[in-house]
């Protein structure tokens, strides 16, 4: 169990740790973004890999307007 000390809020802590834990994730997407995009740019891909390559771009956005909610409302 933890003592509490003066001045100190853990669920303070605890919420500025899940905030910059989920901006860290978010940061990890949006770089993993940027070489999916610059995979496609390249232009050299085979048509199914290209269709491949563009379903990964569509979940990583979702995924990254889903952290970006949750980071805006605050939720668990």
């Amino acid at each position: 169990m933890r003592r509490p000390i003066d001045g100190f809020d853990y669920e303070e802590r605890a919420e500025q740790q899940r905030v910059r834990r989920n901006t860290m994730f978010t940061s990890m997407k949006m770089d993993y973004l940027d070489r999916l995009s610059a995979l496609l740019d390249s232009g050299g891909l085979p048509s199914d890999s290209r269709a491949t390559v563009i379903h990964r771009v569509h979940r990583v956005c979702d995924s990254i307007e889903s952290d970006l909610n949750r980071l805006e409302g605050g939720s668990h």
